[in-house]
């Protein structure tokens, strides 16, 4: 799916781009992307003429081969996020482009994020905020996996009916009960991906019920400052921009 992804496309989409502007405009001397997949991100970077210090670090070995082939002029490192391999406090700028959804342990990610940003540096998150649009990729709607559209075409008229009302009513009110019943990092223990290994769509594999809300409110009893740099309406709105400063107040 990464693959067939356009790159100009990734680099204009406008959260993606937002977040790598603010990172160009802080100009940090040393970055670590976590969940650098192909190294869309750095290219990105490049692109906005950064010269400085990145480092990538994704799960997979072959990705991380192949970028290490591509781009061999940054430090590409096969890691978790539950345990970095780098010193504390090494990176002016910690990042994540659409990965904390994809996390079962996402508090222990974002401690971990934490650990190596400076003091004064920050980590940056940008991911779908599920709670907020009432919208979860991963869990499966009415009898089987797929649209309401394409389950009509396929003469499943009772499953898209129940497809319908999952989407519109079932799901928004769920997670709307999460926003005003519960609080810790929940997550769905039964993604879509587990029953349709073969297919590949969007966020079918998320986990976290991702919330912009319950990442800023933990992060600020951690005693960080916090931010949403391009606010919460229209399309951050649905996709979080979330800027944690380390030991320092976010503008």
């Amino acid at each position: 799916m990464l693959d067939q992804q356009d790159e100009d496309d990734f680099q204009k989409h406008t959260p993606v781009k937002a977040v790598i502007d603010w990172i160009s405009d802080l100009e940090p001397s040393s970055i670590l992307e976590v969940g650098c997949s192909s190294g869309r991100a750095y290219r990105a970077l490049k692109n906005r003429e950064f010269s400085e210090r990145y480092t990538g670090c994704d799960v997979s070995e072959s990705v991380i081969a192949k970028n290490r082939d591509l781009c061999p002029e940054a430090t590409w490192v096969t890691s978790q996020v539950y345990q970095l391999p780098f010193e504390s406090g090494m990176f002016d700028v910690c990042f994540s482009l659409y990965v904390v959804e994809h996390l079962v342990y996402p508090e222990k990610a974002l401690t971990e994020m934490l650990r190596v940003t400076k003091e004064g540096g920050y980590t940056l998150l940008l991911f779908p905020d599920f709670q907020e649009t009432g919208m979860f990729a991963s869990q499966q709607a009415g009898f089987s996996f797929g649209r309401t559209s394409e389950k009509l075409k396929q003469g499943k008229l009772l499953d898209a009916l129940v497809t319908f009302y999952d989407n519109r009513f079932r799901f928004p009110w769920l997670l709307n009960r999460l926003k005003t019943d519960m609080q810790g990092f929940f997550v769905n223990l039964q993604p879509a991906c587990l029953y349709y290994p073969h297919l590949a769509r969007p966020d079918y594999d998320a986990v976290y019920i991702a919330s912009k809300a319950e990442v800023i409110d933990w992060a600020e009893k951690q005693d960080h400052e916090v931010s949403l740099p391009k606010g919460e309406r229209g399309m951050f709105r649905d996709h979080a921009f979330v800027a944690i400063g380390k030991g320092s107040s976010v503008e």
